[in-house]
């Protein structure tokens, strides 16, 4: 490359650079914050529609909350608020804020960070409750929470979300099943010891 070529690359580079510099601030400004596993948090968002229209783009649109469970769980989750609100639960722990423009409200983050786990439907007007979800292992979660009104409205909403989990039982079919096959294990060692 000539000494001409080097400088117009250079120069690109910086300017390059200059220009995501002066963007990162506008490219993800979403809430993340640390959810108690179990209890009730009080919080708002800029936007009655963004986690409709998946826009994290922009002031506080869809809030993150984290949590992380030691063993299988149900999760559930109800909202309280003047419009109503999505939820969108996923596997694994949102990094950082930069991460959150990877968001997708009924499938995993666009970059294969954070694996869909379940959540309300993506339609005007959603339910804002999810009773029930199953996390089947032990780890960090994700719950996205934002407006899915259906209306652009002005403003900034208030929301309480309330979070309930329970270790998850087995079921009396599967200790029967447990049990059944510990016994057959038992007969077919001793008649092979026989």
């Amino acid at each position: 490359m000539t000494k001409q070529g080097d400088m117009e690359m250079r120069s690109l580079i910086q300017s390059a650079g200059l220009a995501l510099l002066v963007l990162m601030p506008f490219a993800a400004n979403a809430g993340i914050m640390e959810l108690p596993v179990d209890g009730q948090v009080t919080d708002t968002v800029d936007s009655s529609n963004a986690w409709l229209t998946e826009d994290t783009f922009s002031s506080n649109n869809v809030d993150f909350w984290t949590f992380e469970v030691s063993e299988p769980t149900t999760l559930s989750i109800s909202i309280e608020s003047d419009i109503a609100f999505g939820i969108s639960v996923f596997m694994g722990q949102v990094a950082d804020e930069f991460a959150t423009m990877f968001f997708s409200n009924s499938g995993d983050f666009t970059d294969g960070s954070l694996t869909y786990i379940g959540g309300t439907e993506a339609v005007p007007g959603g339910n804002s409750m999810l009773s029930n979800l199953f996390l089947g292992s032990a780890g960090f979660f994700t719950i996205a929470v934002g407006g899915a009104e259906g209306l652009d409205l002005p403003g900034s909403f208030q929301y309480t979300m309330d979070v309930v989990t329970a270790a998850a039982v087995p079921e009396p079919s599967t200790l029967a099943l447990m049990l059944a096959g510990g016994l057959a294990l038992v007969a077919r060692r001793a008649k092979s010891n026989a």
